[in-house]
């Protein structure tokens, strides 16, 4: 097999594991019915990983001395996503797991009762008063701890997403309560978009409720925890983190690759 060949192999395969990764990410997105933005981005990312190596390949020829210039720029770049993907992936599994049980025993050791602490919840898709599958995980998980630090309060943050008929924060609400804790210990923030937002609204709601805390616990899905954690070191706010788990792998895998573009963006906002 000549070199050309082989080099146009190795483009297939890396456009391949782009694909692998996005294709379905984007089919999700779609199906859920999410905002135009965030179909935007995964169809970007397979048009950019799908096309130019099928043009490369069929008109090698009519780009002529380019075409060594435009290979090189694109397999760097695919090379460049395979590693730090690869990276990305196996340091959100490193970090991701802090779960509840370990958690409220830690936590118990330290303050038996919980006061003083703040149990933060962070919202994710919600089918009306009806949560995700995701959502109930991390519900399920603060419920634990809830429960474990009797004298702790809850604020569970989420706005209402363009596919949403409620605010996710008062559907974790209703949840929790559904579950036993008292909706006194509840306090719902209903207006944060995002991570940032469900930090920084969260913590200004605690101001305004005049809560007074020592800790905040923040407890969102395993796969969504080294981000939480950064951000709340960026918002310098004192916070330890519990994770809830994913439904499965491949649940697991797709949100990894949601979280890779979410950190890029990430990079940007806090780097500029």
């Amino acid at each position: 097999m000549k070199k050309i060949g082989r080099i146009n192999i190795i483009m297939l395969v890396l456009s391949a594991f782009v694909l692998i990764c996005y294709l379905p990410y984007f089919c999700l997105v779609v199906f859920n019915g999410e905002a135009f933005t965030s179909c935007l981005i995964p169809f970007t990312v397979v048009v950019a990983a799908s096309l130019p190596a099928l043009l490369f390949i069929k008109y090698r020829d009519r780009l002529n001395r380019f075409f060594k210039s435009l290979r090189i720029v694109y397999i760097s770049g695919m090379c460049f996503y395979f590693v730090t993907f690869l990276i990305f992936g196996t340091y959100i599994g490193i970090c991701a797991s802090v779960d509840a049980d370990t958690a409220a025993e830690q936590f118990i050791k330290t303050d038996g009762s919980g006061e003083g602490d703040i149990v933060l919840v962070f919202g994710c898709r919600t089918y009306g008063y009806t949560p995700s599958w995701q959502l109930k995980s991390r519900l399920d998980t603060a419920y634990e701890l809830l429960e474990a630090l009797p004298d702790s309060v809850c604020i569970v943050s989420g706005g209402e997403g363009v596919n949403e008929g409620v605010a996710e924060a008062y559907s974790m609400c209703e949840y929790l309560v559904a579950r036993g804790i008292d909706r006194e210990r509840i306090y719902t923030e209903p207006d944060s978009t995002n991570t940032y937002e469900n930090i920084e609204f969260s913590m200004a709601l605690a101001e305004k409720k005049n809560l007074r805390y020592e800790r905040v616990i923040g407890v969102s899905s395993d796969f969504h925890l080294p981000r939480v954690k950064y951000l709340f070191d960026y918002y310098d706010v004192w916070a330890d983190v519990v994770s809830a788990p994913s439904r499965d792998f491949w649940q697991f895998f797709m949100s990894i690759v949601r979280e890779y573009m979410a950190y890029v963006k990430l990079f940007l906002v806090t780097s500029f």
